[in-house]
């Protein structure tokens, strides 16, 4: 019987171990999608390194919670797309599914830093670890990336505070102003 527990044991520990091992091949960006260095005419330069960071804000039960990741990089623009701007896109990716991107731009010739500011609501899925980065025109890739876990809610559910008086700052504002338009009024009479 203790032979059978020990052996039960090393199964479902080999088990979860496979699963994990199994999860950490599955990527977000489909393969389809990643850059071919052989294939692909790049058309813009890194200029230098490409950093990425990034939160997922999760939020209490029944709230919104999202995803928020930066890529910040130096690139110089050498493809003229259109204007004599080099146009440069990046990517989240979640899952296998693009969940935001954002193009930007840089003049053919000119070395500039650009900041990418990529999200989506909701919580990245289990599918595959973590979401996904793909700057394609640079063949940029990190997947998986995990942003930082934080507390928190959607931006569009974080409210504002309103300044609002208390009851006797409320009597005093309408008193003020009470007085100041009896003092109008009584002013206006006297000229008359």
């Amino acid at each position: 019987m203790r032979d059978t527990k020990k052996i039960a044991l090393i199964i479902i520990t080999g088990i979860v171990l496979a699963s994990n091992a199994l999860a950490a091949w599955n990527l977000n960006i489909p393969e389809d999608k990643l850059p071919d260095l052989e294939r692909m005419a790049i058309q813009a330069a890194q200029a230098g390194p490409i950093n990425v960071s990034g939160v997922q804000t999760i939020a209490e039960e029944g709230q919104c919670s999202f995803v928020s990741v930066t890529v910040v990089g130096e690139f110089t623009g050498d493809t003229d797309d259109g204007g004599g701007l080099d146009s440069l896109t990046c990517e989240l990716w979640d899952d296998g599914t693009m969940k935001d991107s954002e193009t930007l731009t840089v003049p053919v010739g000119s070395t500039a830093e650009l900041t990418f500011n990529l999200s989506f609501e909701g919580l990245f899925g289990t599918s595959a670890p973590g979401v996904g980065v793909l700057c394609p025109e640079v063949s940029f890739t990190e997947d998986p990336f995990f942003p930082v876990d934080v507390a928190g809610n959607c931006p569009s559910e974080q409210t504002s505070a309103i300044p609002v008086l208390p009851p006797a700052g409320l009597l005093l504002l309408t008193t003020l102003i009470g007085l100041l338009g009896a003092g109008a009024l009584y002013t206006h009479k006297r000229r008359i």
